[in-house]
């Protein structure tokens, strides 16, 4: 596994609004296997799983549509599906990611 193309990808998906025909073509382009892929998804599901509460605990309001990098997972989890996401993946904690 190519950990640095993996980080290249969650740091191009890390935004609130990501370019969705770039990630596609980085993926592509770095024929990043389906664990990559996966992997890359876990670490954006495991930063922002309870990002809406967090805002809301810290702002005293709920956020806006735009406000919150989650907001556009449904866009992005449909694209990795279709780049390779294995949801039956098993992954266990490693020190280096």
């Amino acid at each position: 596994m190519n950990y640095e193309t993996v980080e290249g990808l969650y740091s191009m998906c890390n935004r609130i609004d990501p370019a969705l025909e770039e990630i596609e073509a980085y993926i592509k382009n770095h024929r990043m296997s389906d664990e990559e892929v996966t992997f890359a998804a876990i670490k954006l599901l495991s930063e922002y799983s309870f990002e809406s509460e967090n805002f809301e605990w810290q702002n005293g309001r709920k956020p806006e549509q735009n406000e919150l990098v989650s907001s556009a997972f449904e866009a992005l989890f449909d694209l990795f599906n279709r780049c390779g996401l294995d949801p039956n993946l098993v992954v266990y904690e490693n020190e280096n990611y």
